[in-house]
């Protein structure tokens, strides 16, 4: 990583801003071709004009009240007759809490440590939105039992006392599904949603290694703030010595305090977790009181069953 990803994410995050001031000005420009538009927009300011003067000379303003309540609506007919609202009228920034600056009193916006984040991690925080509890087609009773249970958990984020649902079993018996399932259903509930698989997440925990102070803790901010975070094949990833297992922890245990959720799938059994990461990582993971282990279980469901004759 180097110094000019936060500036990239604000030039991104400035052609938004951008964007929505051009469409509201060219909205504007569009009425001020309409006479009876510039007439009404200069009516209703000589009025407001007038109710200013009447509170100042403390006057009876009722008057011109009413003719400000009149020119009003004909202001609405004459946007509707543009197929336009007020709404129209003033910039729609993506992020309501900076209006596209990536700042909020000083402090970097949300939007910009996901844009951040987004930049190094290869744009990795994709859901596949075919991915659905109503979509699947699982028929395994245990595995269904184990999805009702996932469900519950990523519809109720805030309502439940677990932080962390780890999901396990051997390649293709729907982990990845799932995982993306829950990211869909938290989704719909407006909860703040990443998506990552340990692969890339440990390259991250690289880049965060060697990079500045800064870009280093607007990335983990983001991933510690997320409602819900889902790591998906952990196990597969390069482990980097000093980086990945430190890095790990440190993450997962800040979510934790934090009361957010985490979702973590695997190939592995419980005893090669233990065996190939961190003891304390381990202990968070493996905790009932604060994780739900679950185990997957069937045949390969991305291989073809033959067809019989």
């Amino acid at each position: 990583m180097n110094k000019s990803t936060i500036a990239t994410a604000l030039s991104v995050i400035e052609a938004r801003r951008r964007k929505a001031e051009a469409v509201a000005e060219a909205n504007a420009q569009l009425l001020q071709k309409d006479d009876r538009w510039q007439a009404n927009d200069k009516a209703i300011r000589l009025c407001n004009i007038d109710i200013a003067k009447d509170k100042l000379n403390e006057r009876d303003a009722s008057e011109n009240k009413r003719r400000l309540a009149k020119l009003l609506v004909e202001r609405n007919d004459l946007l509707k007759k543009h197929n336009m609202t007020s709404k129209d009228l003033v910039a729609r920034y993506s992020c309501p809490l900076c209006n596209d600056t990536g700042y909020v009193k000083g402090n970097k916006c949300q939007c910009l440590r996901r844009e951040v984040t987004k930049l190094l991690s290869g744009n990795c925080g994709y859901v596949d939105d075919s991915c659905t509890f109503e979509n699947s087609t699982e028929t395994n009773p245990d595995n269904i039992k184990t999805m009702e249970i996932c469900r519950t958990f990523s519809k109720k984020l805030n309502d439940t006392r677990f932080r962390i649902v780890v999901l396990l079993g051997k390649t293709g018996t729907g982990k990845t599904y799932l995982c993306n399932a829950m990211a869909n259903e938290a989704l719909k509930n407006l909860n703040s949603v990443f998506v990552i698989t340990a692969y890339r997440l440990s390259e991250l925990f690289l880049q965060c290694h060697l990079s500045s102070q800064e870009e280093k803790l607007t990335v983990l901010e983001d991933l510690m703030d997320t409602d819900l975070l889902v790591i998906d094949d952990l196990g597969v990833e390069n482990t980097f010595s000093n980086v990945t297992s430190e890095y790990l922890f440190a993450l997962i245990n800040e979510r934790i305090q934090r009361g957010n959720k985490t979702v973590i799938s695997s190939n592995l059994t419980v005893a090669q977790i233990r065996d190939r990461y961190d003891e304390r990582i381990f202990s968070r993971i493996a905790d009932r009181k604060l994780s739900i282990v679950a185990k997957l279980t069937g045949n390969d469901k991305r291989i073809s069953e033959p067809t019989k004759k």
